[in-house]
C-alpha cells in the first residue's frame, strides 16, 4: 500500500528521475565551495555512487561538470555559465527598456542598450526615435569598442591589461576620418571617459552621426552595459552635448541603482 501511494505522489508530480536527480546534482556543486567527490555528492544528494557516478559522467560529457585531473574531484563546468549569461541578459533588456523609453522622450533621438562579448560592443535592445530621419542599429549587431560611445564606456571601465589585449588583437581599424587609430590617444580619450563619466562619437563609426553613451553598472561596481543616445549630427549637435551626456548619465545611474549600485 505505502508502494502504491509513493508510485501515485510521483505519477501526480510527472517528473522525470534521473532529471530531478541530475539537478540535485548540480545544486549540490553550485552550494560547495569547492570540488566535491563522488561520495560526498553521494551523501550530499542520497544517491548510491554508482547511481551519481553514471550521471555526472554525462554531465561531464555534456560540459555541466568538470573533473580535475588533479584530484579526480567535480565542480561545475563551464557550460552553466550560458544559462546564467541569457538570464542576466534577460534580467538587464527588462530593467533598461523603461529607461531607453525615457530617454527617448527626453533627447527625440535613438537609444540603444549595450554589452561587451567577444571583445565587441553588441546592442541588446532599442528604443527609435519618433523622427523620419533616424539612426537604426540591428539587435544583435556587433560593432568596435574603439569607434563607438558605447564601446568606448565599455572599454574604458575594463582593467588595463584586458584593455591592452584587446586594442593589440583587435587593433583600431579606422571606419571614417574621425576614428581614432592611434593608441595612446585612445588611451587619452578613455582616460577622459573615465574622468567624465560618458563617451562620445564623433562620426567615428558613421560619417553624419554622433552618439553620447554612459555607463550601467551592477551591485559591485562593475560596467555590465552602456546606454547611448545616437542621432543625424544635424539634430545631435556639439552644442547639445552637454545637455545629453547628463541626460544619459543620470539615467545610467538610476538603472545601475536598480541592479544594488550605491556611490560611494
Amino acid at each position: 500500500m505505502k508502494r502504491t501511494h509513493k508510485a501515485t505522489l510521483r505519477k501526480k508530480r510527472a517528473t522525470v528521475q534521473s532529471v530531478e536527480r541530475a539537478f540535485d546534482l548540480l545544486e549540490a556543486l553550485a552550494a560547495a565551495k569547492g570540488e566535491l567527490g563522488i561520495l560526498d555528492l553521494s551523501e550530499c544528494v542520497h544517491l548510491h555512487p554508482s547511481t551519481v557516478h553514471r550521471l555526472l559522467a554525462t554531465l561531464v560529457q555534456r560540459g555541466y561538470v568538470r573533473q580535475s585531473p588533479l584530484t579526480g574531484r567535480y565542480a561545475l563546468g563551464a557550460r552553466v555559465l550560458q544559462f546564467s549569461r541569457f538570464y542576466d541578459q534577460t534580467t538587464l533588456r527588462v530593467e533598461a527598456y523603461p529607461f531607453l523609453e525615457r530617454l527617448v522622450r527626453a533627447s527625440g533621438e535613438t537609444t540603444n542598450l549595450s554589452i561587451l562579448d567577444h571583445d565587441e560592443a553588441v546592442y541588446i535592445d532599442q528604443v527609435q526615435s519618433p523622427h523620419l530621419v533616424r539612426m537604426f542599429a540591428q539587435i544583435g549587431r556587433r560593432v568596435p569598442l574603439h569607434s563607438t560611445g558605447c564601446g568606448k564606456i565599455l572599454l574604458a571601465y575594463l582593467e588595463p591589461a584586458e584593455r591592452a589585449r584587446i586594442i593589440r588583437e583587435k587593433g583600431l581599424p579606422a571606419c571614417t576620418r574621425n576614428t581614432i587609430t592611434n593608441p595612446q590617444e585612445l588611451g587619452r580619450v578613455l582616460a577622459q571617459v573615465r574622468r567624465c563619466g560618458y563617451a562620445v562619437d564623433n562620426e567615428e563609426m558613421e560619417r553624419g552621426v554622433r552618439c553620447v553613451a554612459g555607463p550601467v553598472r551592477d551591485h559591485t561596481g562593475k560596467v555590465i552595459a552602456a546606454i547611448s543616445i545616437s542621432g543625424p549630427v544635424t539634430r545631435m549637435t556639439k552644442e547639445r552635448i552637454p545637455q545629453l551626456s547628463k541626460l544619459v548619465v543620470n539615467v545610467c545611474r538610476e538603472l545601475s541603482m536598480r541592479f544594488g549600485y550605491r556611490e560611494t
